[in-house]
C-alpha cells in the first residue's frame, strides 16, 4: 500500500487531473481515516474532553492487537472503504503500545501525500472540506495525542500537515480551534509531562507548527498561556538532539532549523511575559 501511494505521487507530479478523475484526493482521505480507525481500537488513548478509557486492561489490549490491527474490517460504511482492497497485515507478535510498522508506514506514506495537497491550486480547494470533517479530524487528534504508538516520524508528518494548511488558509485555525485539534497539538507538544521525539523529522516542522498556532489572537494567547520557551529550549538543547543531527550528516540543515526555530519564537517573545 505504501508503494501504491508513492506511484499515485509520482503520477500526480505529472498530471494532477489523473487524479481529479478518479476522486483520488477523497479515496486517500478515506483510507487514512480508515488505517487510524482500526488503531484505535487497540490504542484508544486520545489528548480529549472524552470520557476516560484507561479501564482496559494491558492484557484486553494484546488480544485487541492479534484480532483487529493485523486484519482490515470495514470501519464505516463509507463506499470508497468498501471499494478499497486491504490485504491482511502479515501476523507477528507486536506489542499492544505500539503501532504496527507496516501499518505505521502505510500511514506515513498517506500523510506525505496529503501533505502535499496545498501544492496543486486544485487540490488545495478540498482543504477545507477536509479539515471540517469530524472523522479526519478525529484521526489526526489520535495520530497527534500518541507519538509513541504511531512513532516520531508520523506524529511529525501529522503536525507538519496541519501546520502547512493552517499557513495555506489562515483563517482554518479558527476552525481547527473549534473543533479541538489546536488544543491537543498544544497539549501533546506542550504538556511537561509529555515527552516529545528528538528526530531531524520533528525539528523539521517545528518552526512551522510554532507560526501556524499562532495567526491569531487567540491562538496567541493559548500558545503563551501553555509557557511553551522552556520546553522548546530543552529540547533543543538535548545531546540527542544533536548527535542525531551529525549522524545524518546534515549540520547546514541544523543551522538552518535552528534559525527558523528562532525566528519563530521571536514572532512571539514581544508578547510573552
Amino acid at each position: 500500500m505504501a508503494r501504491a501511494v508513492r506511484i499515485i505521487e509520482s503520477i500526480t507530479a505529472r498530471d494532477i487531473a489523473i487524479l481529479q478523475s478518479h476522486n483520488g484526493l477523497n479515496v486517500i482521505q478515506q483510507r487514512f481515516q480508515r488505517e487510524v480507525e482500526i488503531c484505535q481500537k487497540v490504542f484508544p488513548q486520545e489528548i480529549a474532553a472524552q470520557p476516560s478509557t484507561e479501564s482496559q486492561s494491558a492484557s484486553d489490549r494484546a488480544n485487541l492487537v492479534e484480532d483487529v490491527a493485523m486484519q482490515t474490517e470495514d470501519v464505516g460504511p463509507s463506499d470508497v472503504s468498501k471499494k478499497l482492497d486491504n490485504l491482511p497485515l502479515p501476523v507477528t507478535t507486536q506489542p499492544a503500545n505500539k503501532c504496527h510498522p507496516l501499518r505505521s508506514t502505510v500511514i506515513r506514506g498517506l500523510l506525505s501525500f496529503l501533505r502535499k495537497a496545498t501544492q496543486y491550486p486544485s487540490l488545495s480547494e478540498t482543504i477545507r472540506p477536509m479539515m471540517q470533517s469530524t472523522e479526519f479530524i478525529q484521526a489526526v487528534k489520535h495520530l497527534i495525542s500518541n507519538p509513541d504508538f504511531y512513532g516520531s516520524t508520523v506524529f511529525a508528518y501529522a503536525i507538519d500537515m496541519v501546520s502547512l494548511y493552517v499557513h495555506h488558509e489562515p483563517s482554518l485555525l479558527s476552525t481547527l480551534q473549534e473543533n479541538g485539534l489546536a488544543g491537543v497539538m498544544l497539549k501533546s507538544l506542550f504538556d511537561p509531562e509529555r515527552k516529545l521525539p528528538v528526530n531531524k523529522d520533528f525539528s523539521n516542522a517545528m518552526s512551522n507548527v510554532l507560526t501556524a498556532l499562532c495567526l491569531n489572537s487567540r491562538g496567541l494567547a493559548e500558545f503563551v498561556e501553555a509557557k511553551p520557551f522552556e520546553k522548546i529550549l530543552a529540547i533543543f538543547t538535548k545531546p540527542e538532539y544533536m548527535s542525531n543531527l551529525q549522524i545524518n550528516g546534515n549540520m547546514t540543515a541544523s543551522f538552518d532549523n535552528t534559525a527558523q526555530l528562532g525566528k519563530a519564537c521571536k514572532c512571539t517573545a514581544p508578547v510573552s511575559p
